[in-house]
């Protein structure tokens, strides 16, 4: 937690009594008296910037290799649906959903190229500010919670003061925080998860082909496209299984070891997707995607798309693959849930399955939100904040051998455990 710098008063400190809320994080000095009421509660406290263990890095140009134990990643952004009309509305199309602002691809980066390490989320004031409503909070907590981060907590000017006056308002905010970081703690056997996918990215996410890769891993969150993170030094040993496509976004050649772990995908019966310049084995020709922006060879069972000109454009580039991959390889589809993100997981247990929800409006939908599955299983508990304790849905079947789940409503996170 961000330590308010006005907050001096060592009988502050019994805010936290009780919480999960171990490591205060500062940019001043306290007294003595401070300091050591916060060792007797158990707690640390760290001056930012001074201590080796902690690198404070923006996700752009952060510095992967660091022995430094966590990783602070300092750029990430307040989750939520951000107002960018002069009404206060959301950014959208007319058939289009809101635009999300998430970190969640930010920290599934930060534990691919630095696995095992712990990685907060310093997010401070919302780029605009306004009030914010405690499920807001509970969004922000729930965002890093949910793929595996922590969120630094950032108490804004009219939190601080209503804290400090023991308002009803204002500490019906703090229980909500402190509610929903218990939930996540008891939730901590799903850090054992990993990510359900049909897609992988293997780039080296740095250099130039950092915006790129970054937006690419940004947008198939944003199109429900279930993948893993796959740095490209380590990618040529890395295990492949149940991908039906890889995207290869970066300019320069794979190399030798890793040009051949591709072809073996691709031969297999895997899509490969990749920039103009990639070394393309000679092959039959397959055409064209629908708007003319790949060519398509095939190689063995499989198929490479290679870009006609040099990757630009993130969203085209997502789009366009998951076109030529075709919609009827979704693990999942959503429907009536425009603001609302999904994180499939599975445990080490073969049939659990786990699913993740955040609704980034952090409000209940008015409409009915339906989560559609391709595979079966033989039960689907739901759990949220508003209900831990969760209850069991039925698993209707619906056409082409699909199965439906309609949700209760949830105003920020939900998880359904599925298993069989």
């Amino acid at each position: 937690m961000y330590w308010p710098e006005e907050w001096s008063d060592p009988e502050q400190l019994s805010l936290l009594h009780g919480t999960p809320i171990n490591c205060l994080v500062t940019e001043r000095e306290f007294p003595s008296a401070f300091i050591d009421r916060a060792l007797r509660l158990g707690i640390e406290i760290v001056l930012k910037g001074t201590r080796a263990e902690v690198l404070w890095s923006g996700t752009s140009g952060a510095a992967w290799k660091s022995p430094a134990e966590v990783l602070a990643i300092s750029d990430g952004v307040w989750p939520g649906v951000p107002a960018t009309r002069e009404d206060g509305g959301a950014s959208a199309g007319p058939t289009g959903v809101p635009w999300v602002d998430s970190n969640g691809w930010r920290i599934r980066l930060a534990l691919a190229m630095r696995p095992s390490k712990p990685v907060w989320i310093a997010v401070g004031s919302p780029k605009k500010v306004g009030v914010l409503r405690k499920e807001d909070y509970v969004l922000a907590v729930a965002d890093a919670a949910a793929y595996g981060g922590r969120w630094v907590i950032w108490l804004d000017r009219e939190l601080r003061d209503g804290l400090t006056q023991r308002s009803g308002n204002a500490l019906d905010v703090w229980r909500g925080i402190v509610e929903t970081l218990r939930f996540f703690e008891q939730q901590s056997r799903q850090q054992d998860f990993r990510p359900a996918a049909t897609w992988g990215v293997v780039s080296d996410f740095s250099g130039g082909n950092e915006f790129l890769s970054h937006e690419i891993l940004n947008l198939m969150m944003r199109r429900h496209l279930p993948f893993v993170i796959l740095e490209k030094s380590g990618a040529a040993t890395a295990d492949f299984e149940g991908l039906l496509a890889v995207v290869y976004p970066d300019r320069e050649a794979p190399g030798r070891a890793l040009e051949r772990k591709l072809e073996r995908f691709i031969r297999q019966g895997g899509l490969l997707v990749v920039n103009k310049n990639y070394p393309v084995p000679r092959s039959p020709s397959a055409g064209t995607d629908p708007y003319g922006r790949f060519r398509i060879q095939r190689l063995g069972k499989g198929r490479i798309a290679v870009s006609v000109q040099d990757l630009a454009d993130p969203y085209l580039t997502v789009a366009d693959a998951h076109l030529i991959l075709s919609r009827r390889h979704d693990l999942f589809r959503l429907y009536n849930g425009g603001s609302v993100y999904v994180y499939l997981t599975r445990g080490d247990r073969a049939g659990l399955t786990l699913i993740q929800l955040l609704n980034y409006a952090a409000r209940s939908s008015a409409n009915l939100i339906s989560l559609a599955l391709r595979d079966k299983y033989r039960t689907a508990r739901f759990r949220s904040l508003e209900d831990p304790h969760g209850k069991y849905l039925e698993l209707q079947s619906v056409e082409n051998g699909w199965f439906e789940l309609h949700l209760p409503p949830f105003a920020v996170y939900a998880l359904i455990e599925l298993e069989g």
